[in-house]
């Protein structure tokens, strides 16, 4: 949760489109942090 907090405060100095990615990016990230691994 504190990298996502971080990112949104880089995310100030990055383009909408690189905003939306990162922000995708964590979520995936996240999430996966929470599934069991399929390999």
């Amino acid at each position: 949760m504190i990298r996502i907090f971080f990112d949104l405060i880089l995310a100030l100095n990055q383009s909408p489109l690189d905003t939306i990615f990162s922000l995708c990016y964590d979520i995936w990230v996240f999430s996966l942090s929470f599934l069991p691994n399929k390999g």
